[in-house]
């Protein structure tokens, strides 16, 4: 507030950043990165990315996650648009200004050390022994560092600390068979993507995620933009606040469609609660962020919960996915299963048709202690 009498409010930097961004005069994604440029990049998820946004063209051309490896930026840029460099095709896909400088959303997806520009733009996770955030005991602190690099790769270092620290729970009746996450992965997966690409990004502070005994938070900067409610994320409207960003990560992290995918959280995990710029010092709440907290069950509550949920996704498949579940009654290979629906062997498209369908109970590996072996195949779960 100013002093004397004049007490209009007096907004900060990231404040007023938001305010644009809300009007649609500003968008951060868009904004240019000073002194980046296309050598800044990863390679090799770049590769990943133009092997999922351009997968027909690839496969016409038999170049896969397997073998890209032997092809350079320049040689897949050229299979794309013939005669075009990697030099050239960021700039016609709208990641590098015509000035020459890369955007935010190209640091963000592609950023070999993307915090040496973006330095707030991490994630920290932290699980507690007991249920408070001023505790000063931890299961899993993540080395007291916050997690940084693009968003693939916090994305899998996220999932890797949810699956390190929650526990596993039995959805069948064989005593011995493999235990899923007591909450459901798929649900971690929608919401953990969602904080990363939908975050303000005029937010100077990171992506909170806390384990306590009685519960998971996800805290994302930033309130819903736009005059979302709480019901409309629950109905599926989907608004995005970093548009570029998210039609391009969709390319990159796990993407269940726009509005469906925390629909579909739900359907795993109906117990989660959202909050909405609700202040509550004594817990962990900030007035400027979007929370989702969700429960954890005791082991016994988590079989019960679990099973539900199987039988609940196993009776509303989508119909590509009752399809491979009966194309599958006999072992068939990965590249057996993309052929049939007609998209690439790419690990994205394994991991939402196959690994999801395993997760699910639905499909099984036939030589289930090796995941990786070149021999595997899937059949259906009996």
């Amino acid at each position: 507030m100013k002093n004397g009498a004049d007490k209009r409010k007096v907004f900060d930097n990231s404040e007023l950043a938001e305010m644009m961004s809300e009007c649609g005069s500003f968008a951060p994604d868009e904004a240019a990165v000073s002194n980046a440029t296309i050598d800044d990049l990863d390679a090799d998820t770049i590769k990943l990315y133009l092997m999922s946004r351009f997968a027909p063209v690839f496969k016409g051309k038999n170049i896969d996650e397997l073998n890209m490896k032997d092809y350079s930026l320049d040689a897949m840029a050229g299979t794309i648009i013939k005669g075009t460099t990697i030099e050239k095709l960021p700039r016609n896909l709208h990641f590098i200004h015509p000035d020459g400088k890369i955007n935010v959303a190209a640091m963000l997806l592609f950023g070999k050390y993307t915090q040496r520009w973006l330095p707030v733009m991490t994630a920290k996770c932290i699980s507690y022994i007991g249920n408070f955030v001023g505790g000063t005991q931890f299961r899993d602190k993540m080395h007291d560092m916050e997690i940084e690099g693009n968003l693939l790769h916090q994305f899998r270092i996220i999932m890797n600390f949810f699956t390190r620290n929650l526990r596993k729970v039995q959805v069948e009746k064989e005593f011995n068979s493999i235990g899923e996450l007591e909450i459901p992965y798929e649900s971690l997966t929608e919401y953990v993507v969602n904080a990363l690409v939908h975050r303000s990004l005029n937010i100077k502070s990171p992506i909170r995620i806390f384990i306590f005994d009685n519960r998971v938070e996800i805290h994302s900067p930033g309130t819903l933009p736009n005059g979302l409610t709480i019901e409309d994320v629950k109905n599926g409207t989907s608004m995005p606040r970093n548009m570029f960003l998210f039609t391009n990560a969709n390319y990159l992290l796990p993407y269940t469609g726009a509005g469906s995918g925390v629909r579909r959280a739900l359907e795993y995990n109906p117990n989660a609660v959202f909050l909405n710029g609700v202040e509550d010092k004594e817990i962990t709440h900030a007035a400027n962020e979007f929370v989702i907290t969700m429960p954890r069950e005791s082991n016994q509550a988590g079989e019960k919960s679990n099973q539900a949920r199987m039988n609940l996704v196993t009776r509303k498949l989508t119909k590509k996915e009752e399809d491979i579940r009966n194309f599958c009654s006999v072992p068939r290979t990965a590249q057996e299963i993309m052929d049939r629906l007609k998209i690439s062997n790419q690990s994205k498209n394994r991991q939402k048709y196959i690994t999801s369908l395993i997760e699910l109970g639905v499909l099984e590996r036939t030589i289930p202690e090796k995941p990786n072996d070149p021999n595997q195949k899937y059949r259906r779960k009996k």
